[in-house]
């Protein structure tokens, strides 16, 4: 085994041994940082970890140990006799080994069933009483127990041993010292502890050596096509279950089980995996073939976390559905393809995939969301604000919560929808910017339709204390009502913050927008006469028959006709609101003009009661 080129004497220091110029100098380096542990078909990641009282290993400094102070030196031969020791005394104690295997599965069931499944538990308890024994005997001799503690880690790899199962044992065996180093024997205490902690720190350290050399390089690779082996042969008869057309899907037994876990509200973040099915079995099929340390599926995870950023979905729901996933896959898949490791590898494989995805959400919405800033005027800004919220709160807190985070995932997916730019949000409002204007209106107008779509649980607005009006059919009182204004802004200036890696947009017209959004009522979109000239001289697909508006601004999703021909002059009804009025905060007077799509068109708006008039 040869690792990186080492420094002899600093080991020694740490081991407390003597001196030895004989010693292989290839031999002796003890990095600071720990190598990966071995990825078994998924990166590296502790899974299913659980606080322990041991798990601090301050006590291992190695620059401490690395300095050639003779006292520290003294110290650490000091503290080797009194691990040997102890051990000595643990190790006599009839059944030792038996009981540390049993203490492991009881801190961690399926982490300690996922190794050795295969082995006699007796043969096991002997052979791991034996390994400890032999490392702890030779911790004061660095030629002797450098190549052993290697060794272990080598070996360890083609049982899928990791920094979890590593971590775990160091838990089990410290409790079962604890519980036995009692009178009359040494007693456990903090001195001890803390010795203990620094011989544990050293031996993971060197196992992880041994992983890093050529040896143990290649039998994480053979291990890792073995468990990939293993994982693509269970998902695939799943797929195959998938497809003879069973009643119940694995992506709705997947929905179902989630949804008892973490409730029907937050499952319903998941409910578009259902729709789509066949596309996730697809995709899992191919992350399953591919492995996810290729490049491919990688980049495959990170775009579609990408996509999942408007549903606002954080790693605590992703986590959530660890445990119906590893639960459906075994239900789904052939009893001949599940073992222990399977079952413990499928836990892997779903957090480090989800893990991926959160990861290439938040970077690569940073990214895309930076190139869809507006860098120059000209460009649009929308402000958006929901009506009567502060009452909302105060009278329904629970619905209104609800409201607000679909609120916030609606206007996010469209922002996205629109090559929009998220420029801030200030309690329930939104101020937003795009390049294009045909974008910004089109986003606007689509969001007050997908908000009569919209039904939140419990909520109840009254619509006789709002300040728009008209049928019934054209509104839901559960669901917000929500202001927009819109403004095409050409003085105006975009600055970038270097502290939070945003654009903030500053000028009068930033403040016209403002205003403009000040005077809508709920449920309205509202705009200034320059703005909606803006738009009428736009060319392009906007007053062309593509189709696209229709589909986007029609009120029954159900009825969206594909074949459809329309322009968003078809589908938008404009009218003078108010000529020349004066707005608070602004130099000169403005004309507003509002925007419906044309199922809203019979929505009455008033004027604001509101002091937002000069």
């Amino acid at each position: 085994l040869h690792p990186l080129e080492p420094s002899t004497s600093s080991l020694q220091y740490i081991i407390g041994g003597e001196n030895n110029n004989n010693t292989s100098r290839s031999r002796l380096q003890v990095q600071q940082h720990h190598t990966p542990s071995i990825s078994v078909g998924v990166p590296s990641a502790s899974v299913g970890g659980q606080s322990s009282d041991f798990c601090d290993d301050s006590s291992f400094d190695l620059d401490a140990c690395q300095s050639h102070d003779p006292d520290l030196a003294r110290r650490i031969q000091e503290g080797n006799r009194l691990v040997q020791r102890t051990w000595g005394e643990a190790y006599a104690t009839p059944g030792f080994a038996a009981k540390l295997l049993k203490r492991q599965r009881a801190l961690n069931p399926e982490l300690a069933a996922s190794v050795f499944y295969k082995i006699n538990e007796a043969k096991l308890a002997d052979k791991l009483g034996a390994m400890i024994n032999e490392s702890i005997l030779m911790l004061d001799k660095p030629d002797a127990f450098i190549p052993i503690v290697m060794k272990i880690g080598v070996k360890h790899i083609m049982y899928g041993v990791g920094d979890e199962h590593l971590d775990m044992f160091r838990d089990a065996l410290f409790s079962l010292l604890k519980e036995l180093m009692q009178a009359p024997r040494t007693k456990w205490d903090d001195a001890l502890a803390k010795e203990w902690k620094r011989a544990f720190a050293l031996m993971k350290s060197m196992m992880m050596q041994g992983r890093s050399s050529p040896q143990g390089l290649k039998e994480t690779r053979r291990h890792d096509a073995q468990m990939h082996r293993m994982l693509l042969q269970c998902w695939k008869s799943v797929a195959d279950r998938e497809d003879t057309g069973l009643e119940t899907s694995f992506v709705e037994l997947l929905h179902n089980a989630g949804a008892k876990i973490i409730g029907n509200e937050r499952s319903e973040l998941f409910a578009n995996l259902v729709a789509r099915r066949r596309m996730f079995m697809d995709f899992m099929t191919k992350l399953f073939e591919l492995g996810l340390n290729d490049s491919e599926a990688i980049h495959m995870l990170r775009e579609l976390g990408a996509r999942h950023v408007s549903y606002g979905l954080k790693q605590e729901d992703y986590t959530a559905y660890t445990n119906p996933f590893v639960e459906t896959v075994v239900q789904c898949a052939r009893s001949s393809t599940i073992n222990p490791l399977v079952r413990y590898q499928l836990r892997v494989f779903w957090t480090h995939a989800t893990t991926t995805m959160i990861q290439g959400s938040q970077e690569t919405r940073c990214a895309f969301s930076l190139r869809q800033a507006p860098k120059g005027a000209p460009f649009a800004i929308v402000f958006t604000d929901i009506e009567g919220s502060t009452s909302l709160w105060e009278n329904q807190p629970v619905a209104m919560e609800r409201a607000v985070d679909e609120h916030h995932k609606l206007v996010r997916d469209l922002i996205h929808d629109h090559n929009g730019y998220e420029v801030k949000t200030i309690g329930d409002s939104f101020m937003i910017a795009f390049k294009g204007l045909a974008d910004a209106v089109t986003m606007a107008l689509r969001l007050q339709v997908e908000l009569l779509r919209a039904n939140v649980e419990g909520l109840e607005v009254d619509g006789t204390r709002c300040e728009a009006s008209g049928p019934t059919h054209v509104w839901n009182d559960s669901s917000v009502r929500v202001r927009v204004g819109v403004h095409w802004c050409t003085d105006a200036t975009p600055k970038f913050d270097v502290v939070y890696k945003r654009y903030d947009y500053y000028g009068n017209d930033v403040n016209v927008a403002a205003r403009v959004q000040d005077a809508a009522c709920g449920g309205q979109v509202m705009c200034t006469e320059a703005t909606l000239k803006a738009l009428q001289a736009l060319a392009g697909p906007i007053h062309q028959e593509t189709g696209q508006c229709a589909q986007l601004l029609h009120l029954d999703a159900s009825s969206n006709d594909r074949s459809a021909r329309a322009s968003l002059d078809d589908v938008l009804h404009t009218a003078q609101y108010m000529a020349g009025v004066e707005l608070k905060g602004l130099n000169a007077p403005v004309t507003l003009h509002s925007l419906t799509p044309a199922v809203l068109s019979e929505r009455v708006f008033g004027r604001r009661n509101k002091d937002v008039f000069a």
